[in-house]
């Protein structure tokens, strides 16, 4: 039996198109198909590839974030979208156009806008069926494409809120693929009372959020019996100014962890989770159900999702360090706030995304 091949395009730009695209890869492989992943900006250009990504690191800086706000929403509309994805079509389009002819692939799968994908659709230079993963709560429109013959997306919400018109038969509410040991806990989850005095920032894997050092020690200093456990990511900078506040405080209840390989762990230990709110990880706080406070969240697809969560009651929005810590000390006043908020994730999350994901797509190609 001939396998079925499976192209997986996907960009370097963090966990939130990674992940995914692994899960995924994992899924489809058990059902015998044949997946290759193709990072769209890497086999572009490498050296464009390494400077877009420090530029995105840039995002949390002052002036750039005002930048990336004007350019996402900017991008969202019709005149400037049009702008933006007449350059996009062109990047990358030989390159990609090369790798699906040699590939041959019998769907294409974009866990990134790929607008050089779609610009070979439209010229009909491939007739490949190609299916999307939205890794936000919100779909911004370079995601949209009419060619696209299904979306995939984390709640109805995500389709009901566009801007440009889809034929809703094409959206499949799947959630959005994340590890699959978080999934194999969420009964345990679920049955879950304890109250464990324990906050958990995350700096984000490449530890790009600096003023988490400052805020890790005004909530540990709240209460003699909160812990607070640091994760700086990658950023050593940031780790090494921890680990020297750590020694200063002397204190068991303040811990500071660099890159951890294991945050399902991480998570456990805690009640309330204060990060930034990208797509992988607010589907991981949704899994697991861990009240959030979102802190300083990007204007873009983080507040998007930042403010999802939010009207769900399962999070809270702080843009400064003041507003953060007195979300903290609100929740263990009313200890139940913390249990209520949990709850809330019953309302809308999706259980099992990559395995609905991987069987939409079989049943596709049938």
């Amino acid at each position: 039996m001939i396998k079925k091949k499976v192209l997986l395009l996907t960009a370097p730009y963090g966990n939130g198109h990674l992940q995914p695209a692994r899960v995924l890869k994992q899924q489809l492989e058990e059902k015998g198909m044949e997946v290759q992943v193709y990072d769209i900006i890497d086999e572009w250009n490498t050296q464009i590839s390494k400077i877009t990504q420090n530029v995105y690191k840039q995002m949390y800086r002052v002036g750039f974030r005002r930048i990336y706000q004007f350019w996402y929403w900017a991008t969202d509309q019709k005149i400037a979208g049009s702008i933006v994805t007449s350059f996009l079509k062109t990047t990358n389009r030989k390159n990609l156009k090369n790798a699906i002819h040699t590939i041959n692939p019998d769907s294409i799968i974009c866990v990134f806008p790929s607008w050089a994908l779609y610009k070979l659709l439209e010229d009909f230079e491939i007739t490949v069926p190609v299916q999307t993963v939205v890794t936000d709560f919100y779909m911004h429109k370079l995601w949209y494409h009419p060619d696209v013959t299904r979306y995939f997306v984390a709640n109805e919400w995500t389709y009901q809120s566009t801007n440009f018109p889809v034929d809703e038969k094409k959206f499949f509410v799947s959630g959005i693929p994340i590890k699959p040991e978080f999934e194999d806990v969420i009964q345990e989850v679920a049955s879950d009372q304890e109250i464990k005095r324990t906050v958990l920032l995350i700096a984000g894997a490449s530890g790009v959020s600096t003023q988490y050092l400052a805020l890790a020690k005004k909530i540990h200093g709240l209460d003699e019996n909160l812990k607070v456990i640091l994760i700086c990511g990658k950023n050593r900078a940031l780790f090494a100014k921890s680990i020297k506040a750590r020694k200063k405080l002397a204190s068991p209840r303040f811990v500071v962890i660099g890159f951890s390989r294991d945050m399902l762990k991480q998570y456990q230990l805690a009640d309330v989770v204060i990060t930034k709110s990208g797509g992988n990880t607010v589907t991981e706080l949704a899994a697991l159900a861990k009240p959030a406070i979102f802190f300083d969240p990007l204007f873009g697809q983080e507040m998007a999702n930042a403010q999802f969560f939010e009207k769900y009651g399962v999070a809270k929005i702080a843009m400064t360090a003041g507003e953060t810590v007195s979300f903290v000390e609100q929740l263990y006043e009313n200890e139940t706030a913390i249990l209520d908020m949990k709850c809330g994730y019953k309302e809308f999350f999706v259980h099992d995304s990559g395995k609905k994901i991987a069987d939409e797509i079989e049943r596709l190609m049938k």
